[in-house]
């Protein structure tokens, strides 16, 4: 490493440094300009006697620019009881009115031993003002207590106090620096690491640098030189083409539903009246590209794993690989998500926390366990990412089982017949009992995407590796393929039909030789490049940008140029986050790559 090169390494070291000491302040900043983190502009209290059955005039609020937002914070005593207020923003010159109202209701009591409490002391609310003048606040309300049918509107019954903030704007200037900091210095942080030469090469290196005679003195095979490793590193495999291919076009098929989605897309009520049916009803089923990730995911796992001991510091390893391959991307679009969120909301961060429910629900949507604990997912469609985790723990636990069982019965590699027929017994009688129970509780309902539900699709994918790879006999997977496929049928079951057919086509196309060939279209490789990318981003760029482009009155024309702008601002946003993030990360894992490759005794290989 020449002085330049070292000096530019330093230099994107200390940028990244100050980039991620700027996101700090501006986190900092953001969150002492947060709505209700100052002091209010006004403020009132409700007492108990006053008389809530008609409006009461209670305090003036100025605002000097159109679409100016203030945040009503409630407070009250209420206990195991209810309030409701009705407010009016009434302009003094002009009469105009803007209505709305806030609820407070705390209960909570005992059930047995048990505590139980539900509800808020509580309320805030944010409302954005069209015009800007002089406005009167007044104050209506009812109150009651349980289930009370005849709420009391005579007197409030208790105090209510009722602070006025100013709106989140300087909030959502330095949400957008927090967030154009902490991508740039992350990234900067990400490829720094990914290129970052280990200490024994610098070792190295500085000593040819104060020796350059010791390269042709010494042999290359002397150990003081190039330390002999224990056990040789594995060979990378090679690419699989069709792999990535499929991978890219169930990206773009998700990418493509989503637009046609009403409740996420605003597109596309008008997208399914321009295009004739059959169309609009295949983009709706390109969800079903879920289920392709699902078994490509089983295949690529059990490929990866092959057939290594199960040792601690192996799957600690692994652990640690899948973390930092994985996280970085799903972190930023969760950041990124979290922040323009807050920004766009008219309670900036305040609502934001609010809606995620919290510290536990941040934390839960940072360690892929929103959908276990029940919170509200952050990024739409992580709740994939969620069970493809739970399937990573699974199969390993599982297959430190199978190892342990096989291991304990066959004959240590004495007889190739016995280990082999022991092997496959143990993986079937370790796997099969959890996938038969998730296609009896898929076909319950046809819509449980919980690990239960979902396994079976994950379990096929593995199934095909082992077959393709000897670890079982060909038999046993299309037993199970078929039979997944024949239910499917029967049960008008699209997720489990594509996930029995994906499978099988891999299987086919090794087998014939084809999976380095078959769907090696450069398009298709590129999208299966930045698939994860492109997953995680497609909704946070391109439908956003085209909720936020739509007008109801747009022509049709207008609205198939939307349709190519979301896609093209989804591919543009997953390019970006693939070379911020993404590609630092896979090279940064690979980098971490355990040294080991004990495998248990086998008389197949692949």
């Amino acid at each position: 490493m020449n002085d330049r090169t070292r000096r530019m390494a330093g230099i994107k070291q200390l940028l990244s440094v100050c980039l991620l000491l700027l996101s700090i302040i501006a986190g900092f900043c953001a969150f002492r300009t947060a709505p209700v983190s100052g002091t209010p502009m006004r403020q009132f209290t409700i007492r108990p006697n006053e008389h809530l059955g008609e409006f009461l005039p209670k305090t003036i609020i100025h605002v000097a620019h159109p679409g100016d937002t203030r945040t009503v914070r409630c407070e009250s005593t209420v206990d195991n009881a209810w309030v409701n207020l009705d407010f009016r923003l009434e302009e003094t010159t002009t009469g105009r009115s803007i209505p709305f109202n806030a609820n407070v209701s705390y209960y909570h009591g005992n059930i047995g031993t048990e505590a139980w409490e539900s509800g808020s002391r509580v309320t805030t609310q944010f409302l954005e003002i069209p015009e800007p003048g002089e406005y009167c606040v007044f104050v209506k309300g009812t109150t009651g207590q349980g289930n009370d049918p005849e709420p009391m509107v005579a007197q409030s019954g208790m105090d209510i106090d009722v602070f006025i903030y100013n709106g989140p704007q300087q909030t959502r200037a330095w949400l957008l620096i927090l967030a154009g900091s902490l991508v740039i210095g992350t990234s900067i942080l990400l490829w720094t690491l990914a290129h970052r030469r280990p200490q024994s090469s610098r070792r190295e290196e500085q000593r040819l640098n104060e020796n350059p005679t010791a390269a042709l003195a010494t042999p290359q095979h002397r150990d003081d030189v190039l330390p002999v490793p224990t056990w040789p590193a594995p060979a990378p495999p090679s690419r699989l083409a069709m792999l990535d291919g499929m991978r890219g076009a169930a990206a773009l098929a998700v990418v493509c539903c989503h637009f046609f989605v009403p409740e996420l897309s605003s597109l596309a009520t008008t997208l399914n009246s321009i295009f004739p049916d059959p169309i609009p009803t295949l983009a709706q089923h390109g969800d079903l590209g879920v289920e392709v990730f699902f078994v490509l995911s089983g295949f690529v796992i059990a490929f990866s794993i092959g057939n290594r001991r199960m040792s601690g510091r192996y799957v600690a390893n692994f652990a640690l690989r899948r973390s930092i391959r994985l996280d970085p991307p799903y972190l930023a679009t969760l950041a990124l998500s979290m922040l323009l969120w807050a920004a766009y909301l008219p309670g900036g961060l305040t609502e934001c926390y609010q809606q995620s429910l919290g510290w536990r629900g941040v934390l839960a949507n940072s360690f892929y366990l929103q959908n276990i604990f029940g919170f509200p997912s952050s990024v739409g469609v992580a709740w994939t990412l969620c069970l493809e985790i739970q399937f990573y723990l699974a199969y390993i636990g599982l297959f430190s089982l199978a190892q342990f069982v096989s291991g304990a019965l066959g004959s240590g590699g004495q007889d190739d017949r016995r280990d082999f027929s022991t092997s496959q017994t143990a993986l079937l009688a370790t796997f099969l009992p959890l996938s038969i129970a998730s296609v009896i509780w898929w076909n319950c309902s046809l819509a449980d995407f919980s690990f239960f539900g979902t396994w079976h699709r994950f379990f096929v994918g593995v199934m095909c590796y082992w077959a393709f790879s000897q670890r079982i006999t060909s038999v046993g997977f299309f037993v199970f393929a078929v039979a997944l496929a024949a239910l499917a049928i029967h049960s008008h079951d699209l997720r489990g039909g594509t996930a029995a057919t994906t499978a099988i086509l891999i299987y086919v196309a090794g087998r014939t030789g084809h999976l380095s060939t078959a769907l090696s279209a450069s398009w298709l490789q590129y999208l299966g490049r930045i698939s994860y990318s492109l997953y995680l981003v497609h909704l946070l760029v391109g439908v956003s940008l085209v909720n936020m482009l739509y007008r109801s009155d747009q022509s049709k024309p207008m609205a198939l140029c939307l349709l190519v702008i979301g896609l093209v601002a989804s591919i543009a946003g997953a390019e970006l986050m693939y070379r911020l993030f993404e590609l630092p990360s896979v090279r940064l894992s690979r980098k971490m790559k355990c040294r080991t490759t004990e495998t248990i005794a086998s008389p197949v290989s692949f």
